[in-house]
């Protein structure tokens, strides 16, 4: 496993960076049981950077339906060790994509992001060939549950 860890100040030649904390990361695509599935990767978020987690239980991979319905059960995926599993957005299944296509059906992904430039739209991602597009949120696709870990 991989340690991360924050500084609490900038480095200069004389000091190295002090940890705020630090995290073992297990390597992408391998599992992280105590997070509750398999590490993606890592985005930055607007609080901060943190790790995607993608659930191995096949209830977390939602079957076909309108936006609104796979966003909302996706949202609605527990464990028994957490609660706290929603919908990906459109970056995460962006990097799931290019981290571990292989825990997703070949086929087009509802994002929980809506698309900003048509009403009763939203985007999604296809995992046979990466392409990411939006569609009305009356298509009939999947959703995915994943988890967020701050680090």
């Amino acid at each position: 496993m991989k340690t991360a860890t924050k500084s609490s100040h900038p480095s200069t030649p004389d000091t190295p960076p002090s940890p705020l904390r630090s995290i073992s990361l297990p390597p992408i695509g391998a599992a992280w049981p105590d997070a509750g599935g398999i590490f993606a990767g890592i985005l930055k978020g607007k609080d901060g950077d943190y790790a995607v987690i993608v659930p191995v239980d096949s209830a977390s991979d939602v079957g076909d339906a309108p936006w609104a319905k796979a966003i909302a059960a996706a949202n609605q995926f527990k464990t028994g060790q957490h609660a706290d599993y929603s919908a990906a957005t459109r970056g995460e299944l962006a990097l799931c994509f290019h981290n571990v296509p292989e825990l997703f059906q070949k086929t087009w992904y509802w994002s929980s992001t809506p698309f900003a430039g048509v009403e009763s739209s939203a985007w999604y991602q296809t995992f046979s060939y990466g392409d990411q597009s939006y569609g009305l949120e009356a298509f009939q696709l999947r959703a995915r549950a994943v988890r967020r870990v701050k680090i």
